[in-house]
């Protein structure tokens, strides 16, 4: 996302994409010469899927000489994205949690931990789940005890 204030000062305009998948690996650049519009919204850059934990995002020109950014998100592309995307270009902000919602879905199946709400968030918004179904569902789970080795 390009500074929200400011003028043009500080806007990216060309920039290269590295990913790694281990820290000792060296960098692999996956974008050359990437470019962003003059524009005041979100900027997206696409590129062949990878395997990768490590991310790079290098700005080779910015306008005043130097570049800032209000956030970089790196998300796997669904097979039918359009409507999601269609309504975060609308609101012409960053979406909070839009992007994390993988993230923490697949930490609590790194680590064993049930994480009902985050998994029928992900199915909304990458599976086309009808949200008010998702919501039906949770509602309508069985109860029971989350948590027998915390101590309250």
């Amino acid at each position: 996302m390009q500074r929200p204030a400011g003028g043009n000062n500080g806007k990216v305009q060309k920039y290269n994409l590295y990913v790694k998948s281990n820290q000792a690996d060296k960098w692999k650049k996956i974008v050359s010469d990437g470019t962003f519009a003059d524009k005041q919204e979100l900027q997206k850059v696409t590129f062949d899927e990878v395997e990768a934990q490590y991310v790079k995002f290098e700005v080779t020109q910015g306008f005043g000489n130097f570049a800032t950014a209000a956030e970089l998100a790196v998300y796997q592309k669904a097979s039918d994205f359009s409507k999601l995307q269609e309504a975060m270009d609308e609101v012409k902000m960053v979406v909070e949690g839009v992007y994390s919602a993988k993230a923490a879905a697949k930490l609590g199946k790194k680590y064993d931990v049930a994480l009902p709400i985050v998994n029928k968030v992900n199915e909304v918004l990458f599976e086309g789940k009808n949200p008010r179904e998702a919501v039906d569902e949770l509602m309508l789970r069985d109860s029971k005890t989350e948590h027998m080795t915390l101590k309250w």
